[in-house]
């Protein structure tokens, strides 16, 4: 599997905290986002203050609105909020190469369907490798290269594995699964038993 090259969709948070991270590899990184005043002013500051303030993406990531990004990338990831997933797939369908892998780090349960973000991108994409990343993972936290753990799950286990030695550093640790909904299901849920937990603890 050749994994040169990767596509970011998404520049909040998360997006940009892992395409600083994932930059330090030596991976090509580019992100991208749909309002291009947004963008404009990130490509000129190299940092998002209301989003992750202090966090300053390096020289070699590349950021652009435009949809084309997704032209030559070995590696998808979809970081968009989960009510904007599958518009952006629909949107980047056309640019996405039959062979790159879709990585999905996006949390939550489409709503009206109830699928999980892997389930939206296979059913756009059915012929493609689906992964899901998810853990307890601050954006702030990592930007700063604070030690983390996070599971990337495929049904294809050889591409778990590639995906976890590609993307993992002994600072960014992840553990590889040929499962994917108890890893979906997982991120989606936790807001829901942390607040009333939060709340009985008062």
């Amino acid at each position: 599997m050749s994994l040169k090259r990767t596509a970011i969709l998404g520049a909040g948070s998360w997006g940009l905290a892992l395409a600083g991270l994932w930059s330090k590899r030596g991976n090509d990184i580019a992100v991208w986002g749909h309002n291009p005043e947004h963008i404009a002013l990130l490509d000129s500051a190299r940092e998002n203050p209301d989003y992750l303030p202090g966090a300053h993406l390096p020289p070699s990531v590349a950021v652009t609105s435009d949809a084309s990004v997704c032209s030559g990338a070995d590696l998808v990831v979809f970081v968009t909020p989960s009510v904007a997933v599958r518009s952006v797939a629909q949107k980047m369908k056309p640019f996405i190469s039959k062979d790159a892998v879709l990585l999905s780090c996006t949390k939550g349960i489409e709503h009206g369907t109830g699928m999980r973000m892997t389930q939206i991108l296979s059913d756009i994409f059915p012929d493609h490798t689906v992964a899901v990343l998810s853990g307890p993972n601050l954006a702030l936290e990592v930007s700063r290269d604070l030690p983390t753990a996070t599971v990337l799950g495929c049904r294809q286990a050889e591409c778990a594995e590639e995906l976890q030695q590609h993307l993992g550093s002994s600072r960014f640790r992840i553990y590889s699964s040929d499962e994917t909904t108890g890893i979906e299901l997982g991120g989606a849920l936790k807001n829901v038993f942390a607040i009333p937990a939060g709340v009985s603890d008062g």
